[in-house]
């Protein structure tokens, strides 16, 4: 297995042991080399088949990342101080710090050790195929060299894509540049990255229409509870779904956001999934982590933030709180007709996704406006054990509203919307005109200081994909806050590339964000 990881640091680690070992000629037989590994069938289609779940991981079980992103967003918020979450959180926004020892290291640092890891599986599985390898295994000797090749391909795209959304430059990796030295590379800047990502997914989509015979094992992209295989032509509705996600996730302002090239997403959308794909979570690989610490089963445990839940709140609490110094701003009771947070006086009524609890877990003097009264409420446990929408419909439903609005077909946007908005929400539908002007009962309500204002169909759309899609996947909430316009000022626009990564790269540290810093978000404006 070749992880990007290792050969960064190759360079340096081969020069020490060279220096160290001129006269000693060993050969380590528990060690092979990538030629012995890329030549035993098993062992590459065992590597193809375990590929997805260092993606996986990155977005639902990556330790440090997974609490610590929801909070940068403001879709959740802690007083925690592991991982730096707190140190990234309060307020004002501080600069990212990349150093490779500092407490929030493993926010930048994860991703990308997981995206390399998923990229370079699928990279040394194709350069073992195209070498002659056959990917003959089982009992009845079946070839599954086509198989490894599809599924590599979408992997090695999907991780070109978090990169891309993530970092402001990343290695783009194929496998001819498999015998190049890294120190003899160049990275590119995240537009080139995410472009690459869609050109990876357009292949892999070519290749299953070409070979429409392969299937995908359901474990390999999560275990379904009746086991069914995926076939090519689910692959590429998940690719193209997937090159639509890398457009929209990709953006880093509202501009980017609003200037993107719409009717490829919606081609995009028309040739995507069509329905939700679901996996069942079990103990072992495929639970949600992210999940277990925002409903408190874990020891991070995060409320909604109030710039999360605030915009449901027509009472003018949150105008209110808003109003108030930062050091004054503590957590309230909401009063709102969205059924998806706790309705009544007494808040004894669970709503959909939210549910009220008083129990004050945080430390004040961390900061009062980390506090609120409401906490995201799930089915899920400790480790599972439910059916997960994996791919959910309404996340290109979403995306598809996003672009009929930019497009000028309003109503067709607010008939997308009332889907989530009337049928879970119990809200009135939006039209084309937005929510109305009555104060006493919109949501979403605009986060002004001064007299209350309804939001209008952009706001709209914007609240229907952050509760719908709420702790979906651990960076959804901060890549969407980015497009928005909604994260606070001084956030990082995107990250670095990891401190430790460019120490091995002999590259000088550099980092972005804190308030007037290089590459951070201006003041919200929703």
């Amino acid at each position: 297995m070749r992880s990007f990881r290792w050969t960064s640091t190759a360079v340096l680690l081969l020069a020490a042991m060279t220096a160290a070992c001129q006269d000693l000629d060993v050969v380590n037989t528990n060690a092979p080399d990538r030629d012995r590994a890329q030549a035993d069938p098993e062992a590459v289609y065992a590597l193809v088949g375990s590929t997805y779940a260092s993606l996986y991981t990155l977005i639902h079980r990556s330790t440090s990342h997974l609490w610590v992103m929801p909070n940068v967003a403001d879709e959740f918020s802690g007083t925690f101080a592991n991982a730096g979450q707190l140190e990234i959180t309060s307020e004002p926004r501080p600069t990212f710090n990349n150093d490779p020892v500092s407490t929030i290291s493993g926010v930048a640092r994860f991703p990308w050790e997981y995206a390399y890891e998923a990229i370079s599986n699928g990279v040394d599985a194709i350069a073992a195929i195209d070498g002659g390898l056959e990917l003959i295994v089982g009992e009845d000797e079946e070839d599954f060299s086509e198989r490894a090749v599809l599924w590599s391909l979408f992997n090695m795209a999907t991780g070109h894509m978090y990169l891309g959304q993530l970092f402001d430059q990343a290695f783009i990796q194929t496998p001819a540049d498999l015998n190049t030295p890294v120190d003899e590379r160049e990275m590119a800047p995240y537009p080139e990255v995410l472009a690459h990502a869609i050109d990876m997914f357009d292949e892999t989509i070519a290749y299953a229409e070409a070979h429409p015979d392969v299937t995908i094992p359901s474990p390999w992209f999560g275990p379904m509870r009746d086991g069914t295989e995926l076939t090519a032509a689910d692959i590429a509705r998940f690719a193209n779904h997937y090159a639509a996600k890398t457009m929209v996730y990709g953006a880093r302002t509202p501009e980017e956001r609003e200037n993107l090239d719409w009717n490829e997403v919606i081609r995009r959308l028309d040739n995507g999934i069509e329905d939700t794909y679901w996996i069942y979570t079990n103990s072992s690989l495929w639970y949600l982590q992210n999940v277990r610490y925002l409903i408190g089963e874990g020891t991070f445990v995060s409320y909604g933030d109030a710039r999360m839940v605030g915009p449901a709140d027509v009472s003018g609490g949150y105008n209110n709180w808003l109003s108030l110094p930062w050091s004054e701003r503590d957590r309230w009771d909401m009063v709102t007709p969205d059924l998806r947070y706790p309705q009544g006086n007494e808040h004894l009524d669970r709503g959909v996704y939210w549910e009220y609890d008083a129990s004050n877990v945080f430390s004040p003097e961390r900061g009062l406006y980390h506090r609120t009264f409401y906490q995201f409420e799930s089915e899920y446990n400790s480790y599972g054990f439910i059916d997960h929408d994996h791919l959910p419909m309404v996340e290109a439903n979403l995306f598809r509203a996003e672009a009929l609005y930019f497009l000028g077909d309003l109503a067709g946007a607010a008939d997308l919307i009332n889907i989530s908005r009337v049928g879970i929400g119990g809200l009135p539908p939006a039209t084309a005109a937005g929510i109305g002007n009555d104060t006493s009962s919109c949501v979403p309500q605009k986060p002004t200081t001064g007299a209350q204002q309804c939001g209008d169909l952009y706001d709209a759309l914007m609240w229907e994909r952050m509760n719908e899609l709420a702790a979906h996947e651990s960076n959804r909430g901060y890549l969407d806050s980015r497009g928005f316009g909604r994260l606070q000022e001084g956030v990082f626009l995107h990250l670095p590339v990891p401190g430790r990564e460019l120490g091995s790269l002999q590259i000088d540290v550099y980092t972005f964000g804190g308030v007037g810093g290089t590459d951070a978000a201006p003041p919200p404006i929703r």
